[in-house]
């Protein structure tokens, strides 16, 4: 056993898979990549697990923890905030939430509940992020100007100060959704 808990034979039947089922490629830039990048999930596991029988029957296609649709939305809202420069206490009215919660987001102890007002608050806010981005296409600094200049069709007020509230965020959506067409 190693310290993991995985037999030397499991590893060697691992590092079989490996040869067998990974073919490496350079990309673009020169530099040489496994050809399927979720194959580095898969042996990070397979060399990190403590559980050896997890270990030993784990099969191409099979490495990666499903990622649960909580999850998927709460990076998404934290990855808006961190483009939009948006603080955590900007962040918690924008979803309905207290600081402590939006602490607890971003420290990965708690996600986004479907069964409350955070998540349908959290998709909005991601839905302006995606429309504001191909507004400026992708530039963050012209985002983030955007966010915090007044705008004469949203009544020359900041969409920074509209979107804490339901009324504000629907609103600045529905203002990035329809310049988009």
């Amino acid at each position: 056993m190693t310290k993991h808990g995985l037999t030397s034979g499991g590893i060697r039947s691992a590092l079989d898979k490996l040869d067998n089922l990974c073919l490496i490629k350079q990309d673009s830039t020169g530099v040489w990549r496994l050809a399927n990048p979720g194959m580095q999930a898969w042996l990070h596991l397979l060399l990190t697990t403590n559980d050896p029988e997890k270990a030993e029957h784990l099969r191409f296609g099979e490495w990666a923890e499903p990622t649960s649709k909580q999850l998927v939305l709460t990076k998404a809202v934290l990855r808006a905030a961190e483009q939009l420069n948006i603080t955590t206490a900007e962040l918690a009215p924008i979803l309905g939430v207290g600081r402590t919660t939006v602490n607890h987001l971003v420290s990965r102890n708690y996600e986004l509940s479907p069964a409350k007002k955070e998540w349908e608050l959290g998709a909005l806010f991601v839905r302006m992020n995606i429309a504001l981005d191909v507004l400026v296409s992708g530039s963050q600094a012209d985002a983030q100007k955007w966010l915090n200049s007044g705008n004469a069709a949203l009544g020359g007020q900041k969409p920074i100060q509209l979107i804490p509230t339901i009324e504000g965020l629907v609103r600045v959506v529905q203002y990035l959704e329809s310049v988009d067409k």
